[in-house]
């Protein structure tokens, strides 16, 4: 696969230079294991994107050790609950399964990079800058927009802050996080349907929450 056609299958699934897309990133564990988590991906230019992951994280800590990677694209709720929280289960939800390549298998496609280059940003978040390697895009069924899953998406984002920074004891930042949570939450319910995956996993989402928050 060439340099142009890596750059029209980029476009066409939503990496535009300059924005931020939400994705499931795979990397390898230093026992030879797969970590899936969240991660936005930022698109520098043409074929090179940015992952700005904690230090704290296995995502860091996989890249600085091993620098392949796989990029997993997805708009499903349910693998960026799963993959966000690990050990948290969302009634009919099953674990998400891995290949050897990497790729997160229920994902709609694949973007494969090598993430040699890293930077710091700050004492806390690094800068890996990522060279595509191949693209795996399967012929793509048209779908229609849903706003409850990009809420219910949003909402696992809100969830993952609010989680840390209740540990760290941000009140305010929770407070504020948790109204924006609410905003998602309420659209999900206005607009999915009552057993979809979307209204399951904000519902075990603000289980959660609550638990936290009396912690905090």
């Amino acid at each position: 696969m060439t340099g142009p056609e890596f750059r029209r299958l980029l476009e066409e699934m939503g990496f535009h230079i300059g924005g931020i897309s939400e994705t499931i990133l795979t990397t390898m564990n230093p026992d030879g294991s797969f970590n899936a988590a969240p991660m936005g991906v930022h698109r520098r230019s043409h074929e090179i994107l940015e992952l700005r992951p904690f230090k704290s994280s296995s995502t860091y800590t996989n890249l600085l050790h091993n620098p392949k990677a796989c990029i997993n694209v997805t708009d499903d709720p349910g693998l960026f609950f799963m993959t966000a929280f690990k050990g948290k289960t969302v009634e009919d939800l099953l674990e998400p399964a891995i290949d050897k390549e990497m790729r997160l298998i229920s994902a709609s496609a694949h973007i494969f990079v090598d993430a040699s280059r890293s930077s710091d940003i700050s004492e806390i978040r690094a800068c890996f800058t990522c060279y595509v390697t191949d693209i795996k895009a399967p012929a793509m069924t048209p779908s229609s927009f849903s706003r409850g899953r990009a809420e219910a998406i949003e909402a696992i984002i809100h969830a993952t802050r609010i989680e840390v920074f209740s540990k760290e004891g941000r009140l305010e930042d929770v407070e504020r996080l948790i109204k924006r949570f609410a905003e998602c939450k309420d659209v999900v319910e206005r607009v999915s349907a009552p057993d979809s995956v979307e209204t399951r996993v904000v519902g075990e989402l603000e289980k959660m929450i609550t638990v936290w928050r009396g912690k905090a």
